[in-house]
């Protein structure tokens, strides 16, 4: 027999590779098909403009307003009218929804984006992030279903909830900017995942400093020289790694530029958001201590408190009828405990300070919690779980990535994930 061409050598890896993937993928579609509760394998219902102020105000724009004409859920009152405050992605879906759904947006728009795109697009950025299928497929499964975006997923179909379909629409962006931040680095595309971030979850427009980097980054490499031109090759390549900061810099300002022109015309400044104008802040009969009269939005007076929910706050579970349940508050649950896969994290500070790349992405996730921690509220109301952590646990689970299936994580990293899997079952809600 001939040995075998190297096209033929190239085909067999590649077929392989292919073959691996598809495992992996068939991986997490086993275990989908045994924990997803039956309300997320139907077709989700639409979200009633009567229920969503987003939707509510996508509508309200057809009509030649900005102003909503009554209450919607959580909104704020302001001159004698009532505005939404939310981040205007699906206001904007609304918007553009309208003719085929007036006053709603069909459930299909759930369905595929953030229940066939979101796990798609996270199996895609774990494998590149773990450079393996295997590893990718077991840190999808512990994203998907041992983190908080499982009950944000439930909440979404039973509810349509403006938190909870801005915080799992927001997933998708983050994971798309991420996935292009490992890859090819291209400005649209990176532009388009801080978009949909940003304009569902306002703190991922921290998310740009990534954005920033990845365009600034080959500025910063010394540019080749060749002994026919050099002066010439390197204008050129100065250039051309020019284009994307251009770029970028354009993408941030249409992501920044709708929602703070929005602010101008509902509150008469671009920074004015509307958020000091909630009624929760009035004294939240929820929030312990009525901690909101004169602080604002922001404060840390709150960090105390919502780093404890955050991360210390210990989950208390006990047995009802043969069947775990979770008894205790609704501030939330130390991510370590529900996630400790976060763990290494911790372990893994030095060397991923080392590398550029996912230290820029650590400083994000790092920014991104500072601000959730003086926030005036911790997500509430999330029985056994924080799901304001979903902020940032893609871009932690990025960072670690590379090391899960170490000599001695790859017996550490499975049990890890499956106490999460199981708690999130089980226990929240």
């Amino acid at each position: 027999m001939f040995p075998r061409t190297s096209k033929q050598t190239i085909r067999s890896r590649q077929r392989l590779r292919l073959l691996r993937h598809v495992a992996a993928i068939l991986l997490v579609a086993a275990v989908a098909s045994w924990l997803l509760p039956t309300d997320l394998w139907r077709m989700p219902p639409s979200i009633a403009a009567q229920a969503n102020p987003n939707v509510a105000e996508g509508s309200a724009w057809w009509q030649g307003r900005l102003d909503l004409g009554s209450r919607v859920g959580e909104i704020v009152r302001f001159e004698g009218r009532h505005y939404n405050i939310y981040p205007p992605l699906m206001s904007i879906a609304a918007f553009v929804l309208h003719p085929l759904s007036p006053g709603r947006v069909p459930g299909w728009c759930l369905l595929l984006t953030v229940g066939a795109a979101l796990p798609f697009l996270a199996f895609l950025t774990f494998v590149r992030a773990a450079r393996s299928s295997e590893w990718g497929a077991v840190l999808t499964v512990g994203y998907l279903f041992g983190s908080p975006l499982l009950p944000m997923l439930l909440h979404c179909w039973r509810s349509g909830s403006v938190y909870h379909v801005n915080q799992a629409v927001s997933q998708l962006g983050l994971l798309l900017l991420l996935y292009e931040y490992l890859g090819r680095r291209r400005m649209w595309v990176m532009g388009l995942g801080l978009a949909v971030g940003a304009w569902s979850r306002q703190c991922m427009i921290l998310y740009a400093a990534a954005m920033l980097w990845a365009a600034w980054k080959p500025l910063c490499r010394p540019a080749a020289r060749t002994p026919s031109g050099p002066r010439e090759q390197v204008s050129a390549s100065r250039t051309g790694a020019a284009k994307p900061v251009a770029a970028c810099l354009v993408w941030l300002v249409v992501v920044a530029g709708v929602p703070l022109t929005l602010n101008h015309l509902k509150f008469g400044s671009p920074l004015e958001s509307g958020y000091r104008f909630l009624d929760a802040l009035a004294g939240d009969p929820f929030m312990p201590g009525g901690e909101g009269p004169g602080r604002g939005p922001f404060s840390l007076h709150y960090l105390p408190r919502n780093f404890y929910y955050m991360h210390l706050a210990v989950p208390r579970a006990e047995f009802v009828s043969g069947r775990l349940m979770y008894r205790g508050g609704v501030m939330g649950t130390s991510m370590w405990l529900t996630t400790p896969i976060l763990l290494y994290c911790l372990l893994d500070v030095r060397r991923t300070w080392r590398d550029p790349d996912s230290r820029v992405l650590l400083f994000c996730a790092a920014a991104v919690m500072g601000v959730l921690l003086t926030y005036f509220n911790t997500g509430y109301a999330q029985r056994g779980y924080s799901r304001f952590t979903l902020d940032f646990v893609p871009a932690l689970l990025v960072c670690i990535a590379p090391t899960v299936g170490g000599p001695l994580r790859r017996y550490v990293t499975p049990p890890l994930v499956a106490w999460s899997v199981l708690y999130f079952a089980w226990v929240t809600d």
